[in-house]
């Protein structure tokens, strides 16, 4: 309405946009609520794999499935004086039925 030419109220067109922007920010609260709580079930299995996974490989560890993934030196260089030396080593990869993947270094310096 305008009363000796200001406006007061609301439009239509106004409520309209300011209903639609509400909706859309709900939507967007929605669909982050959702994913955030996909993405902690998601993270919960995983943390519940890997504590299995570490418990049958440090109690029995024959039901796993072993392969060397690497065998030879690892090169390194210390911090303080920048010196390299090598270690022979194998890198293990351990894996049970879920796919949960667990890697072990194995120096053949130091059994």
């Amino acid at each position: 309405m305008k009363q000796n030419g200001t406006t007061r109220g609301t439009t239509m067109v106004e409520v309209i946009v300011a209903f639609a922007v509400l909706v859309l920010i709900m939507g967007i609260f929605s669909q982050a609520t959702v994913l955030t709580g996909t993405m902690l079930n998601r993270s919960n299995h995983v943390l519940e794999d890997s504590r299995q996974l570490a418990g049958d490989y440090y109690l029995d560890g024959s039901n796993l499935n072993a392969e060397t993934v690497y065998s030879g030196g690892l090169n390194f260089r210390s911090d303080k004086k920048g010196e390299r030396f090598s270690v022979s080593a194998e890198i293990r990869k351990f894996t049970d039925t879920n796919g949960a993947a667990l890697y072990d270094v194995v120096s053949d310096e130091n059994p």
